[in-house]
């Protein structure tokens, strides 16, 4: 039985394609996320950093930026796309050398408009970095191809800002353009549907680490900034490293916390997919390399002190997560970016993959990665619900709660108001702004008695209808019609009647005459179990009954000629293969049946794996080749070493770090019947030990270098030297770098090298130019090793052979072109130079000089 009334569920989905899908960066390089892995493509970029780039929904690359020219999809400029911000400089366009200089926003409201902001870079200068233009570009010029448009290019919004620039969604149908001033304040600029607003300015406590002069210091205006995916945080690096906490309601950075000392030096950061791991980079100095914070942790002393290395090494790295959920980190110079495979996983775990993602042929990576691409989505709104009745009429107008644009009914029409003719439910949803869609619902009923209606069971003919008339009512009388307009009945019900379209006149007293559709529904009651569907040999089935409580009979056929007629029967099965079980449900009116096929997999008799060798060194991988049945689900893999893992069918890899018999197990896990496990072992040998000593230097006329292996020796070791000597000592007189290899019986093989520089010597120019232009004033040697050197005198004479300078300070600065406070003419001059070495011999250097001014 079924009363009629209204239910309705509305759903908006906003689906945005993959902006983010095709990066272009470095020289001439790009990457295609469209492809697992991705792919190395040609640009005709070349940017040191600044970068920026963009797709449509499909992840079909659209356009792309180094801040101050625009490329097509077809990697031809622009014809309007040429310097959208006025600088230029020696690294290429004023922002090509800003840590972040480029950004695309899509600008709100539009399918087609897209911002981009350029940031000028450091070496600009004082007076012209850290200026913010922005300028649109059309897709819909240039026959899809896109442009840049006239009135909107190289816009001036703002100036002495640092070179961190990003973006990030808003709640409000907005988009948050976050950059930072030289003072450190983080300055938020709001972009909406009506354009890009003033900045909000952040309050910054006395802890800031960023409250220094850029001026200064480079670093004090480099770097970079991320938001972390769920929006509640933003990192800044910019030679200190700090976390803020972050509110996309108000564009404002709160609660700094200081991870870094302000002279770290770094310059990349960025969150991990999951929000919990925040990765920097060091480019030089001590700690230089890539350090992983762990986010989880509660305090700020923990945080700092959950501070891992995953990749040591003096470089610029930038840092990016990518579409794939993996980061992704460009080295400068670089055919190859670094991968850091699982990055919500802590310290070494996360897997940092040196060289892993190789790029097109001929292009490099430089410092910079594009910048992250931000879109506002649209919210949904259940506004009102009218319980609206029409007595003794036959059509009601319905109108929204208020009035809008974007109008679309139930029944497809999109005018401000409908007209209907039939009870239900109605809705209308209709757009308020740019992102915000409302819904009113109308559940509509036509003359005030109760009809209820019984639902004809498919290919039957059982269907009923039935008015229910109050006492308030008046006298009435009721005709049933068909289609055809045959009267079916004139009493209050209408029986035993297929499903299908009817109509019932109804006659008053008070003089209404309507008719109103009558709709009897056809139901198709179902019946349906739950099983597990996959078995192993001999197992039991429990077969659940999840049948429509209309149904009260079962009868049960399992595929094997075994039958029941319980509820929920249980089932053996005691051969393998595949059996249709069947099961036949009957009840009031309706019959159904329903099949499930079950799947009976026979046990494996064993299982076993071959080594590629049994014995290595360690260091060296093995690879180990599984033999198992293909109902194997998976493998896992434990290696003796307290390592292991889990794996497919494939051959896998493995490399050990210490010495000693490693006993290799393979547990395999079946679809549904058990486990099996098989162990061989493997015999690691160790490394022989190579020690040289510390670098040393070979002075003036010494003797001869031993250099030998001092870290014990075996009996059987073999030597071989980078002189292709195979002693075990060797004897060197010149300086140059020596490496020594030593392999022991096993084979196992291990390389040092070491060092001998050159101790003393001097390098004295022939020319100098004291103009006072603080370049080349003086004359001296341009280096002294003052380690072997006891005594020094420089004397200096004109053409005529008069002495006018002479000093023995060996720590400069020199002659500075003056005889008794005057200068000397331009022209030629004689030095002498006269050192007193350690081991009692002497040099004497003569030579001729010019002074130029």
């Amino acid at each position: 039985m079924i009363i009629l009334s209204g239910l309705f569920f509305f759903l908006i989905l906003s689906s945005f394609g993959q902006e983010e899908n095709i990066w272009i960066f470095g020289s001439g390089s790009g990457l295609d996320f469209n492809f697992s892995p991705p792919r190395g493509i040609a640009s005709s970029i070349q940017s040191n950093e600044g970068c920026a780039s963009v797709c449509d929904e499909r992840g079909n690359l659209l356009f792309y930026t180094d801040g101050s020219n625009v490329w097509d999809r077809n990697h031809l400029i622009m014809s309007n796309g040429f310097h959208i911000q006025p600088y230029a400089n020696a690294w290429g366009s004023g922002s090509s050398s800003t840590s972040q200089g480029a950004l695309i926003v899509p600008v709100p409201g539009s399918d087609s408009r897209y911002y981009i902001f350029s940031l000028t870079c450091y070496e600009q200068g004082p007076a012209d970095m850290g200026k913010l233009f922005h300028s649109v570009v059309n897709m819909d010029l240039n026959n899809g191809l896109g442009d840049v448009e006239k009135d909107t290019k190289g816009v001036l919004i703002d100036s002495l800002l640092t070179e961190q620039m990003t973006s990030v969604r808003g709640n409000d149908c907005n988009i948050w353009l976050l950059t930072l001033r030289r003072d450190g304040y983080l300055k938020a600029f709001e972009i909406s549907s009506g354009g890009v607003k003033s900045g909000v300015i952040s309050p910054v406590t006395e802890s800031n680490p960023f409250n220094m002069n850029p001026l200064e210091n480079a670093y004090g205006i480099t770097g970079c900034m991320d938001v972390s995916p769920d929006r509640r945080k933003i990192a800044i690096a910019r030679n200190a490293l700090a976390v803020y906490d972050f509110d996309v309601k108000t564009g404002l950075a709160t609660k700094p916390l200081i991870l870094s000392e302000i002279n770290d030096k770094y310059y990349s950061v960025c969150f991990s997919p999951d929000n919990s791991k925040l990765y920097s980079g060091i480019g030089s100095g001590p700690g230089a390399g890539i350090s992983q914070f762990d986010l989880s942790n509660t305090t700020l002393p923990e945080i700092i002190n959950s501070k891992a290395t995953v990749h040591a090494g003096a470089n610029r790295y930038y840092i990016k997560r990518a579409p794939d959920l993996k980061i992704y980190i460009a080295r400068f110079n670089s055919q190859t970016l670094d991968v850091i495979r699982f990055p919500d996983l802590p310290g070494a775990r996360c897997m940092y993959m040196p060289d892993a993602q190789p790029l097109h042929e001929g292009a490099t990576s430089k410092l910079g990665l594009p910048n992250t691409i931000s879109r506002y989505t649209y919210t949904d709104t259940l506004v009102l619900v009218n319980e609206v009745e029409a007595c003794f009429t036959d059509q009601l107008t319905l109108f929204p709660s208020s009035a809008a644009s974007k109008y679309t009914w139930s029944i497809g029409d999109t005018a401000p108001s409908i007209t209907v003719t039939q009870p239900g439910t109605y809705w209308v949803t209709y757009g308020t702004s740019d992102c915000t869609f409302n819904m009113d619902t109308f559940r509509v009923t036509f003359f005030n008695p109760l009809l209820v209606i019984d639902a004809s069971c498919k290919d039957d003919s059982n269907g009923k209808a039935k008015l229910i008339v109050g006492d308030s009512h008046s006298v009435y009388t009721l005709t049933w019609l068909n289609s055809s307009n045959d009267t079916l009945s004139v009493t209050d019900s209408l029986c035993n009647v297929l499903a299908g379209n009817y109509y019932l006149r109804v006659n008053t007293t008070n003089g209404c005459d309507t008719v109103l559709p009558i709709f009897i529904p056809e139901v198709d009651y179902k019946v349906s179990f739950d099983a597990d569907t996959l078995i192993c040999e001999n197992d039991t089935v429990t077969f659940i009954n999840t049948s429509e409580d209309h149904f009260t009979d079962f009868n049960w056929y399992f595929g094997d000629g075994a039958k029941s007629n319980i509820r929920d029967p249980y089932h053996i099965y005691n051969q393998y293969g595949a059996y249709s079980a069947m099961l036949v449900g009957g009840g009031y009116n309706c019959v159904d049946t329903v099949y499930k096929t079950i799947i009976v997999d026979i046990p494996v008799s064993g299982i076993s794996f071959n080594l590629e060798r049994n014995e290595t060194c360690i260091g060296e991988g093995v690879s180990f080749y599984p033999h198992v049945d293909s109902s194997v689900v998976n493998l896992s893999w434990s290696f003796g070493d307290q390592n292991g893992f889990t794996a497919g069918r494939e051959v896998v890899r493995h490399a050990y770090d210490m010495p000693g018999m490693m006993y290799v197990t393979l547990n395999a896990s079946f679809r549904a019947c058990p486990d099996m496990e098989y162990t061989d072992k493997v015999i690691v040998h160790d490394l022989p030990p190579v020690d040289l000593g510390p670098d040393s230097a070979i002075c003036y006329k010494k003797m001869p270098i031993l250099l030998q292996n001092y870290a014990p020796a075996q009996e059987g070791y073999r030597y071989l030297w980078s002189t292709g000597d195979t002693r075990p000592v060797i004897t060197v007189a010149h300086p140059g770098r020596y490496s020594l290899t030593v392999a022991n019986e096993q084979g196992c093989v291990t390389t040092e090298s070491v060092t001998l520089i050159k101790d003393c010597y001097i390098n004295i120019p022939n020319v100098f130019t004291p103009n006072g232009d603080g370049f080349n004033d003086y004359f001296f040697p341009g280096q002294l090793q003052s380690v072997s050197m006891v005594t020094f005198r420089m004397q200096i004479f004109n053409r005529w052979g008069q002495l006018i300078f002479e000093t023995n300070n060996r720590a400069g600065p020199g002659w500075d072109g003056k005889l008794n406070g005057k200068d000397q003419p331009e022209g030629g001059y004689i030095y002498s130079v006269m050192v007193t070495l350690t081991n009692g011999y002497s040099e004497k250097y003569e030579g001729n000089l010019t002074l130029i001014r």
